[in-house]
C-alpha cells in the first residue's frame, strides 16, 4: 500500500539524516511511523510531507520525507494557492492508495476538496479545538491580567492572552469546522473526541486507535521508592499557556507548603519563570509568563518551583522515575501523552476531569480525577497521595498495566492499518 502523511512536523528520523535539529514534541507521530515500519517492514511505501521551516526532500529506506520549508502556520480564511499546489503535486508524484492528515488544528486538512485529487482520506484528532477554545484563557478575567500585558513582546507583535482567545474562537475553530466538513474519516482514541466527531460530522466514520507513545518509555518498571525525592511532583509542559492550568496548581502547592515544607514542584519547559528577572526579560517575557511569576511571588511559593527546560525523552523519564507524583492540572485536553508516559514509568498520577482523560485515567482504579480550576481539590488529592504511599502504587500499578495495552505498539499498528485498509476499500 501506497501511504501518504500530512503532518506539522519532520520525522526525527529525517531531521537526524538531514543534520537538521530535532523537536522535542510530536514524538507519537514518529513512533506511529517506527510501529508501522517494525510490523510491515517494505510491505508499504510511505511519504511523509511535513510542515516545518526546515526545508527537506529525502529518502530513507522505503519512506520520502519532504518539508515544505514554510512553517506550522494556520491561514485566515483561505490557503494560498502556491501552497495548495505543492501538495497537488506531491500527491501527483506519489499517487498514495491512501492519505493521513494528522490533526484538525491546521490548514493542510482545510484545503479545496479538488487537492486531495479524488485519494480517501483519514484525519487523525488530536486537540478538538471546537471543546478546547473556551478554557484558552484559563478562566482569568481580564482585570486579573490587565498589568501583565505591558511588555516588548506585546508592543511588537500584538499578542496577549485575550487576543489569543479570540483568534481561537473567530479563526481557528471555524478552520476546523471545515476539516470537519471536508473529511468523512477520523480517527479517534476517546469518548470525548468520538462525541465532537459525531456533533461536527455525523455522517462522518470513527476508527478507534490508540497512540504509540515514545520508545524510552517502554519496558521494565524503572521507578522504585527509594530514589523518590519526598513531597516531589513533575508537571509537564504546563507553562506554556493558560489552557494547561499550571496557575491552579499553583495555589494548591501555596496551599500545602506549610504541612510539606519540602514540596517541590518541577515544571517541563518553563526555565522562563525561575530565572534571574532582569529588565529585558521583563520586556521580553510574555503576559502569561508574567502573570505567573507575579503569583508566584504573591503566593509565596517561588523556592518551591523548579522550571526545567525543554526535555527529551531520556530526561522525562528521570524527571519522572525520582518525582513522588505526577499531576496533570489541564483546564481540557484530548488524550495527553504525558499522561500515558508517566503511566508507562509507574508514576502515581492525578489528572483532572475534563475531555479525553477519563479514558485513560480510570478515576480510583488508575489514580484520582479531580474537578478542573479547583485547587483546593487538587491540594486536597495532592496531600492524600502523599500520605498514602502504598495506595497510589496500587493506583500506579494498574495503570502501568493498562497501558501497557492501550500503548501497545504492535497492537496500534495493526489498528492503524486496519483503518487503512477499510478507508481505501482493499
Amino acid at each position: 500500500m501506497r501511504i501518504m502523511w500530512i503532518a506539522p512536523l519532520l520525522m526525527r528520523d529525517a531531521c537526524i539524516a538531514a543534520g537538521l535539529p530535532e523537536g522535542v514534541v510530536g514524538g507519537w507521530v514518529q513512533s506511529q511511523l517506527s510501529a508501522l515500519l517494525e510490523a510491515y517492514g517494505n510491505a508499504n511505501e510511505y511519504f511523509i510531507l511535513s510542515l516545518t521551516s526546515h526545508k527537506c526532500d529525502i529518502q530513507i529506506g522505503n519512506v520520502h520525507h519532504r518539508s515544505f520549508g514554510k512553517g506550522v502556520v494556520t491561514y485566515k480564511k483561505s490557503v494560498p494557492i502556491e501552497v495548495e499546489n505543492e501538495v497537488v503535486e506531491a500527491i501527483d508524484e506519489f499517487n498514495p492508495d491512501i492519505i493521513h492528515i494528522h490533526g484538525t488544528e491546521f490548514f493542510y486538512g482545510r484545503m479545496r476538496k479538488d487537492v486531495y485529487c479524488n485519494k480517501p482520506v483519514v484525519v487523525s484528532l488530536q486537540g478538538i479545538l471546537h471543546g478546547l477554545h473556551l478554557q484558552v484563557g484559563g478562566f482569568l478575567s481580564p482585570n486579573e491580567i490587565f498589568w501583565d500585558q505591558f511588555n516588548l513582546r506585546r508592543f511588537l507583535y500584538g499578542t496577549s492572552i485575550l487576543k489569543t482567545q479570540t483568534k481561537w474562537r473567530e479563526e481557528r475553530v471555524s478552520q476546523e469546522n471545515l476539516v470537519f466538513k471536508t473529511h468523512s474519516h477520523f480517527m479517534g482514541r476517546t469518548e470525548w473526541d468520538k462525541a465532537w466527531m459525531n456533533a461536527l460530522n455525523p455522517d462522518a466514520t470513527y476508527h478507534h486507535v490508540n497512540e504509540t507513545l515514545r520508545p524510552e518509555f517502554y519496558g521494565a518498571i524503572r521507578r522504585n521508592r527509594a530514589a523518590i525525592i519526598p513531597h516531589s511532583i513533575y508537571c509537564s509542559a504546563a507553562a506554556g499557556y493558560p489552557l494547561k492550568g499550571v496557575h491552579f496548581l499553583f495555589r494548591a502547592v501555596a496551599l500545602l507548603k506549610y504541612k510539606y515544607p519540602d514540596i517541590t514542584l518541577r515544571i517541563c519547559a518553563a526555565e522562563r519563570l525561575t530565572g534571574p528577572r532582569t529588565l529585558m526579560s521583563m520586556l521580553k517575557a510574555d503576559q502569561w509568563t508574567t502573570y505567573l511569576r507575579r503569583i508566584m511571588k504573591e503566593l509565596g511559593i517561588e523556592r518551591h518551583i523548579v522550571g526545567l527546560p525543554k526535555l527529551s525523552a531520556p530526561e522525562v523519564l528521570k524527571e519522572l522515575s525520582k518525582a513522588e507524583l505526577f499531576v496533570l492540572p489541564s483546564l481540557c485536553e484530548n488524550s495527553p501523552n504525558s499522561l500515558g508516559e508517566a503511566q508507562l514509568v509507574g508514576t502515581p498520577a492525578i489528572a483532572t476531569f475534563v475531555g479525553g482523560i477519563p479514558s485513560v485515567l480510570r478515576d480510583c482504579i488508575d489514580g484520582r480525577l479531580v474537578p478542573a480550576a479547583d485547587p483546593a481539590a487538587l491540594s486536597a488529592m495532592i496531600d492524600w497521595f502523599f500520605s498514602h504511599p502504598k495506595e497510589a502504587d496500587e493506583y500506579a500499578l494498574s495503570a502501568r498495566s493498562a497501558a501497557i495495552v492501550r500503548h501497545d505498539p504492535k497492537r496500534n499498528a495493526e489498528a492503524t492499518m486496519k483503518t487503512y485498509v477499510e478507508v481505501a476499500g482493499r
